[in-house]
């Protein structure tokens, strides 16, 4: 931002409240409708983010006696712990995926607003953090399929 922009924003007397920015026209109206814009697309992402989450337990949950009744009884075969894999899973990309950067995604301000470089530093942190749980994720469903459809034969032969 240029010196005066920074002057605007670290001075305290000056009359910075959203209301007195908008309603007279001003350059910093354009940025401030961004910020709401962005502000509100990442609450919608938050909301759905825990409605998924809500519905995934009340799947465990309503089917939890039945996942007693046939699989925890039995042997350990390949179908077991492909579906065993395939209820853990998503609680492990829960856990280290969406928690952390879409419900609790970490904002690193100094006393004069947000840098240049803590921003960058935090937007490149937190993609390598999402591309390598993704990365996991992916290695870990196409195991999951390639043991599932190993013994199924490509072509049929009469």
């Amino acid at each position: 931002p240029s010196s005066l922009a920074m002057s605007l924003l670290t001075h305290s007397h000056l009359n910075t409240s959203r209301a007195a920015i908008a309603s007279s026209p001003s350059q910093y109206k354009p940025f401030l409708d961004l910020i709401d814009e962005v502000h509100a697309q990442a609450e919608i992402a938050r909301y759905l983010a825990i409605s998924g989450i809500v519905l995934l337990i009340y799947d465990w949950l309503t089917t939890l006696d039945k996942e007693i009744k046939y699989t925890w009884g039995r042997r350990w075969t390949l179908a077991r712990v492909v579906y065993h894999l395939n209820r853990v899973l998503p609680i492990l990309l829960i856990g280290v995926v969406l928690i952390p950067n879409v419900l609790f995604a970490p904002a690193h301000f100094t006393p004069s607003g947000l840098t240049k470089e803590v921003e960058e530093i935090n937007i490149r942190d937190r993609c390598k953090g999402l591309i390598l749980s993704y990365s996991y994720g992916v290695i870990a469903l196409l195991v999951i399929i390639g043991s599932t459809f190993r013994d199924i034969p490509i072509t049929s032969r009469n």
